[in-house]
């Protein structure tokens, strides 16, 4: 695997944790807060919420170079997790939810683009695949370790993790993934037309 590949699913192993390790962790936040445990699943929406509003970033973020953007995701999942950890209220975790879900989607968009860049010809399919598997990998390998770590220690921990996985991805980010040319600019409705096609409407309501 390419250095800039294994960079790029070091981005999405972190978002994979980043989301899914609150459900390990619901009761310890919970207790610790003095919340019940509904309130405690509104992080859960809430982090839905800012993937939605934080994937038409792309749009105003399309005239950068894809590795600007990247770092400037990762830099937000990054400051999303530091503030979790430190959170001194339930409503402050509640905002930095909201800031971990932001770069989720365009994270995933933008990376895809990069993948098939810096791919071998014919093998961009295997290089987004090859990102998207930090994914499933997290899910696999790192909640089940945050959720240890948070019955064991503190529910802060993992998020102390997603910081140190976030600087790391930042890091090799810079160092290994190229500065590859921003997307052209071909207008609003250039980003609908592959509506156009049966494929992804057959995805949509399956």
């Amino acid at each position: 695997m390419k250095k800039g590949l294994f960079a790029l699913a070091l981005g999405t192993f972190t978002l994979g944790m980043t989301e899914f390790i609150i459900e390990g962790i619901l009761t310890d936040v919970a207790h610790d807060m003095n919340v019940s445990i509904p309130q405690v699943g509104h992080l859960i929406s809430i982090y839905a919420l800012g993937v939605c509003a934080g994937a038409f970033s792309l749009i105003l973020m399309h005239k950068y170079r894809p590795k600007n953007i990247l770092m400037f995701l990762t830099s937000l999942i990054t400051i999303g997790a530091v503030i979790a950890s430190i959170a001194p209220s339930f409503w402050l975790l509640l905002c930095a939810r909201f800031i971990q879900g932001l770069p989720h989607g365009a994270y995933f968009g933008t990376g895809a683009i990069v993948a098939v860049k810096i791919a071998k010809e014919g093998k961009g399919t295997s290089a987004v695949a090859m990102m998207c598997a930090g994914m499933p990998f997290a899910n696999l390998m790192g909640v089940p370790l945050g959720t240890f770590l948070s019955h064991n220690i503190s529910w802060r921990v993992p998020f102390m993790m997603a910081i140190v996985l976030g600087l790391t991805t930042l890091y090799m980010i810079y160092r290994w993934v190229p500065n590859v040319a921003a997307l052209a600019n071909n207008g609003m409705k250039a980003q609908f037309r592959f509506l156009r096609n049966l494929a992804p409407w057959l995805i949509i309501f399956a």
